[in-house]
């Protein structure tokens, strides 16, 4: 999924950053918190804040007798760094992003990168967003469902009602008279 390239793209940055490839054991929140952010538009801090156990990473810290009061002296400060860094390693990717590639190769991370840049103020963004929705404009075409083959259009439907299935689940089911053979 597109947060799963996200995250690919910041954890390597992440890597080649001196001061933060020491908190890479946070790989886990930290992709938590990419999920978060790309699925609801905004991250939630406190995924990163309770699973950093600031206390038993000093006590390693000065195990290994590294200096960690010149980098970052504080867990608020340590996560905020971090917090920070992924915000900008997911701006960064989403306005290098090559929207037609996409389209091509994952139209399911097209469709999640929309979703994404729609939720978001940041003005790069938002002009990413309207490429990427003149993109899709010329990329959709539509046609009668008469126009496909008997074959297609048996798919079609399929698919239809199974995803409708799912949205039924949730209201207490379908009425006993909506059949798929119907």
């Amino acid at each position: 999924d597109l947060a799963g390239l996200i995250f690919d793209d910041a954890i390597q940055k992440l890597l080649e950053d001196e001061d933060l490839k020491q908190f890479r054991f946070l790989g886990k929140y930290l992709s938590q918190y990419v999920s978060v952010l790309v699925e609801e538009g905004e991250g939630k801090v406190d995924i990163i804040r309770q699973g950093f156990d600031y206390v038993k990473w000093k006590r390693t810290q000065e195990r290994n007798k590294v200096n960690t009061t010149s980098i970052l002296p504080s867990k608020e400060e340590i996560v905020s760094h971090l917090i920070t860094f992924i915000e900008d390693r997911v701006r960064e990717w989403c306005v290098q992003a090559d929207i037609k590639r996409l389209c091509e190769e994952n139209h399911k991370q097209l469709l999640q990168m929309k979703m994404f840049l729609n939720k978001r103020k940041d003005q790069k963004l938002k002009q990413k967003y309207g490429e990427l929705t003149h993109i899709l404009t010329q990329c959709i075409y539509l046609v009668p469902i008469s126009a496909l083959s008997r074959a297609v259009q048996e798919e079609v439907i399929h698919w239809i009602f199974s995803n409708e299935d799912r949205v039924w689940r949730y209201r207490g089911g379908r009425d006993g008279h909506e059949t798929l053979q119907q």
